[in-house]
């Protein structure tokens, strides 16, 4: 996965140094070091798909064979993403499960009015995962396969980690910082 291909395009388009060039780039979509097998998954924001870039790079935009766009996340999505991603930091009974995703979605409605991409949802939890980390709020053991490490938060320190995760100022300053780097998608609302 190649992610935020909108910064490529923009240091491409400047002429501000990027090791790889549009014809590089090009040929490892196409040349001997291309998968045999698989897929390569270009993301980012609205201008990766403008009909400018598509103008500018006509040979790389030949290669991307099918292009989604993903909108804003649901509730339900939120919940479900929620859950599924912390997992793999905390353990929780399915009624802890519950309370915790309540609050938090009752924050973030409040505070986003639910417009979230996958991406920034993603960046926003790993963000306090981090800071848990920092805070000491669990432990890192030896992980497995291509895992080097892995974070657990500890039994005792969940009543913390919950709190950090629905902390409104850190909340607000992470999304007030998304925002300002978003842009705008045809519905008028932010995409990040």
């Amino acid at each position: 996965q190649i992610d935020e291909f909108q910064e490529v395009l923009r240091r491409w388009n400047s002429g501000s140094g990027i090791e790889v060039t549009p014809g590089g780039f090009n040929e490892i979509l196409q040349g001997s070091t291309t998968l045999t097998q698989g897929i390569i998954v270009v993301t980012g924001m609205e201008e990766v798909i403008s009909e400018a870039n598509r103008q500018a790079h006509p040979a790389l935009y030949r290669r991307f064979q099918l292009r989604i766009r993903l909108g804003f996340l649901e509730r339900g999505d939120v919940a479900l993403f929620f859950r599924h991603f912390l997992a793999e930091f905390i353990s929780g009974e399915p009624d802890e499960w519950q309370v915790w995703e309540t609050r938090f979605l009752e924050l973030f409605f409040d505070q986003r009015g639910g417009d979230i991409t996958i991406d920034a949802l993603k960046q926003f939890l790993m963000q306090q995962v981090t800071e848990a980390c920092v805070r000491g709020f669990g432990t890192a053991t030896p992980g497995q396969g291509a895992i080097t490490r892995a974070f657990r938060i500890a039994d005792d320190a969940k009543a913390n980690f919950i709190d950090l995760l629905c902390d409104e100022e850190a909340m607000s300053a992470f999304f007030d910082e998304h925002v300002l780097r978003g842009q705008s998608c045809d519905s008028g609302k932010e995409v990040w």
